[in-house]
């Protein structure tokens, strides 16, 4: 915890261990407790995942060139989607987005 922030995770391709919960358990448990979420590509358990955050009002940090996915999300989460070039992108937007 640094200054009242947590981090949940770091993404990566392989699958967290985390048991139980699993599936879809696991995606709200993720999202509901993460200041701002990043995804990283986008498949069916990452769009869940950006849809439950959307519904939870949270920030979504898209990274990556997946045109259909951000039109779609900006269309459903209008200001609280935001699309990332690159990490260090990603970094810089969400420390602002934190007010860090």
């Amino acid at each position: 915890m640094d200054g009242g922030r947590r981090v949940r995770g770091i993404a990566t391709r392989e699958k967290p261990t985390l048991s139980p919960p699993s599936g879809n358990a696991r995606n709200a448990i993720n999202v509901l407790s993460s200041d701002v979420v990043v995804a990283c590509g986008m498949g069916a358990g990452t769009a869940s995942e950006v849809a439950l955050a959307l519904k939870a009002n949270k920030d979504v940090i898209l990274l990556g060139d997946h045109p259909e996915a951000v039109a779609f999300f900006r269309a459903i989460g209008k200001d609280s989607v935001k699309m990332a070039r690159d990490p260090d992108e990603v970094i810089a937007i969400a420390r602002r987005l934190l007010g860090l």
